[in-house]
């Protein structure tokens, strides 16, 4: 009896021993042909699967890898469009005392653009207002008021310093949006000679139609101007006529000046004040501190500055 259990007994055991080389032979046979089924993974397949988890697109890791490269990318992109963006307002922005003073950016499109100049010492209403008679009869753009540098007509030594005279300016035309300010004859070298001034703004803005204020007196003798032809050529001029000029002559004026130059020039009829800067400075050094015709914030800030006080 014991034999037939033992019998039985080996015959179980050498039953199980077959069906689990079976089932061994199997799940290497489905390893070898690449099945999905496979329970049996060698240790250097799976360090394998972990670098291709790391790098293969499609795996887990490498999806995540490659979304947070793609938002680091991002992000990178958005951090350089931002810094490119504050170093383009930065060219646009220029601090005159604790004011910002904003320039047109001239790359953008056609424009039409009125240049006032002049040294500005000091800037007042007669300049405002002729400036805004400019832009308003002639539907400009903008006035560019650009404060002379080295004037090729008057003595620098008894001129304001230049810093000085573009912050009153940038004071003065603050308010007002579409008047700007430009440094380009302060910050440049040699004597600010408008042809030249012109010239390099056409160079620079092909685009832009200029045009060109100056006294109605000053075209008595435009023509002896450093290359009044250059002059005549890059920018349209309007004249500022005083009240006490006779409009008909300055008319005459023009009609000559065109026989001598292929010139655009036209009076601007509004917008007169008759006082200089001469006569404000005047008035202040003779202790005068109400003077309507400096915009408050200038007439702040001679005072503060304790200018025009002394010959």
């Amino acid at each position: 009896m014991k034999q037939k259990y033992k019998k039985l007994a080996f015959f179980i055991l050498l039953l199980s021993m077959l069906t689990g080389c079976m089932l061994l032979s199997g799940c290497t046979e489905n390893t070898e042909n690449g099945s999905q089924s496979s329970y049996i993974v060698d240790s250097d397949e799976l360090q394998d699967t972990e670098n291709q988890m790391e790098f293969v697109p499609g795996s887990m890791k490498g999806s995540k890898q490659e979304e947070t490269s793609e938002n680091e990318e991002q992000g990178q992109t958005e951090q350089s469009r931002q810094t490119v963006a504050e170093e383009n307002d930065a060219e646009q922005v220029k601090t005159a005392g604790n004011l910002e003073v904003h320039f047109i950016d001239v790359g953008q499109g056609d424009a039409t653009l009125i240049i006032l100049g002049g040294s500005f010492d000091p800037i007042h209403k007669g300049h405002l207002n002729i400036a805004q008679s400019a832009y308003e009869e002639f539907a400009l753009d903008e006035v560019w008021f650009i404060p002379a540098g080295h004037s090729p007509n008057k003595d620098e030594k008894k001129m304001t310093a230049a810093d000085i005279r573009a912050e009153m300016t940038a004071l003065a035309i603050y308010d007002i949006p579409y008047f700007k300010l430009s440094r380009m004859e302060i910050d440049a070298e040699g004597t600010s000679y408008t042809y030249l001034t012109l010239t390099k703004l056409k160079e620079a803005c092909p685009d832009i139609d200029f045009f060109f204020i100056m006294g109605a007196d000053s075209l008595d003798y435009l023509e002896k101007w450093y290359h009044p032809e250059i002059i005549c050529e890059k920018a349209v001029i309007l004249a500022a006529v005083r009240d006490d000029m006779d409009l008909s002559e300055v008319e005459k004026k023009i009609s000559a000046l065109k026989q001598l130059f292929p010139a655009e020039i036209y009076p601007i009829e509004g917008g007169k004040t008759d006082i200089s800067s001469s006569e404000i400075r005047a008035a202040l050094r003779r202790g005068k501190t109400d003077i309507s015709l400096i915009p408050p914030k200038v007439l702040a800030y001679i005072q503060e500055h304790h200018l025009y006080e002394e010959d």
